[in-house]
């Protein structure tokens, strides 16, 4: 996900170096940290809209199901998708309304999502709940696995205001059978979230998030409360709540630095986060530490001329130079000009 400092990094050197220079280059600089401060990070898919892509197995497995489950393990979509439809003919061949019809249908729909077949998706998900309503009229849970796989689609297809729709649905649903506690109710509460603030409804958004956030209070949930501190922090920056923004930050990269160790990419961009809040509070000694960590992964993991590892290298250009530290802010941002090797 870029950033101001990433989209106006060729504007801020030689703002940089001016400022270095002489006097008259402090109002440039301020007047575009000003600017930096006002604009809104486009919003951005939460990781959980991935996370929850569900099968519902039949209760009595057939061939063709098996097949398919292990094509799709596989990464072979195309087959396992050839070998779930075949499943769900001879399930509707025994019983036209079975519950092993109906979850041979959400398989196919899931393969067909993973092959961006997003409308062929939509007519086995819509097959498969008019079975499961017959049988279980509009109270199945297996329902909100479906409404949750249609809003994960419609969310890859820009379509928010179905999607919208459909997550609430699957809320609906599992606050019935699971309660407002349960982490399979949190995940919804978190997808929600992540479609109010793509569209912009950064308050709505929020407080799903919270909701979301009280859910994953456990060691098991620790990957769902490292994407909800991260989304949380995501809408407070877009609220330009940069200090309340920094916690949720920050906690979620003690919790993926936890999951993943400190080398790993999403960590590096965490890194970025927390001290991007810093500076735009004007605390720029504190930010250096964490904008050097994000660089330094960037270069390890990236390469020098990566977007990500010259985005992290401009806000460690910026820090140094806000926070006095003139001469080595001044050597970088020539380096940078000239594209020359990095430290």
């Amino acid at each position: 996900m870029k950033d101001w400092w990433y989209n106006n990094w060729r504007v801020f050197v030689p703002i940089l170096i001016s400022l270095l220079l002489g006097s008259g280059g402090v109002v440039g600089l301020v007047k575009f940290i000003s600017e930096a401060r006002k604009k809104k990070e486009p919003a951005s898919i939460p990781h959980s809209m991935e996370k929850e892509e569900v099968f519902i197995y039949p209760k009595q497995p057939n061939v063709e199901y098996s097949l398919g489950k292990y094509a799709f393990e596989r990464g072979e979509y195309e087959q396992a998708l050839e070998h779930f439809i075949s499943s769900a003919k001879d399930y509707e061949r025994k019983d036209t309304y079975s519950y092993d019809h109906a979850a041979a249908l959400i398989c196919a729909g899931v393969a067909c999502s993973f092959l961006t077949q997003y409308d062929d998706a939509r007519k086995s998900y819509d097959h498969a709940r008019a079975i499961l309503e017959i049988n279980y009229k509009k109270n199945a849970r297996e329902i909100a696995w479906i409404w949750n796989n249609m809003g994960n689609d419609c969310v890859k297809e820009d379509k928010l205001g179905e999607a919208l729709q459909m997550h609430l649905n699957a809320l609906e649903i599992k606050k019935r059978f699971f309660g407002e506690k349960s982490i399979t109710t949190g995940v919804s509460y978190l997808n929600v979230g992540g479609v109010l603030y793509t569209q912009g409804k950064g308050d709505e958004a929020l407080e799903y998030s919270q909701k979301a956030l009280k859910t994953f209070n456990k060691e098991s949930t620790m990957e769902y409360a490292a994407m909800t501190n991260y989304n949380i922090g995501n809408i407070l920056r877009s609220q330009e709540k940069y200090g309340e923004a920094w916690k949720y930050y920050l906690d979620a990269l003690f919790s993926y630095e936890a999951l993943y160790g400190s080398e790993h990419l999403m960590v590096a961009q965490l890194y970025h986060y927390v001290g991007l809040m810093y500076a735009v509070q004007g605390e720029y000694e504190k930010a250096i530490p964490f904008c050097y960590s994000a660089y330094r992964v960037g270069r390890e993991k990236l390469s020098d001329e990566h977007p990500n590892t010259r985005m992290w290298l401009g806000s460690l250009m910026a820090s140094y130079g806000l926070a006095g530290k003139k001469d080595f802010a001044k050597w970088l941002a020539e380096q940078l000009e000239r594209k020359e090797p990095l430290p």
